[in-house]
């Protein structure tokens, strides 16, 4: 009997053995999966840029100098001065001002500036 239950234990043992085996190849798939897909992800990131570049580059100059406008280290602040500027200017603004006055047609101008 004692050699029976040593004969099951070491079945037992063996068969564990064997499962924390397929267990730790199927851990190892899983990741080897999620590397794939993380890789193939990136490709097509890098494809999509690609493409974009591409067709940024088809679009002509014009796209390009509106890029380089954008980018420039100067846009923002530009931008920020001309957003002040006009709303200082609808402070000023009142309907009591006469419009055909001096001040009437320098918020006029700056009205027309900060639309374009």
């Amino acid at each position: 009997i004692e050699a029976m239950r040593l004969a099951r234990v070491e079945e037992l043992e063996r068969e564990e053995a064997e499962a924390l085996r397929v267990m730790k190849r199927e851990a190892e798939e899983r990741k080897a999966a999620e590397k794939l897909a993380q890789e193939a992800e990136e490709v097509r990131r890098l494809q999509r840029q690609r493409e974009a570049g591409q067709r940024a580059k088809q679009a002509g100059s014009v796209r390009s100098v509106c890029l380089n406008i954008a980018s420039s280290p100067a846009f923002d602040p530009f931008i920020l001065i001309l957003i002040c500027v006009s709303s200082i200017a609808l402070a000023i603004d009142s309907p009591y001002l006469e419009h055909d006055g001096k001040l009437g047609l320098m918020l006029n101008v700056v009205d027309k500036i900060s639309v374009v």
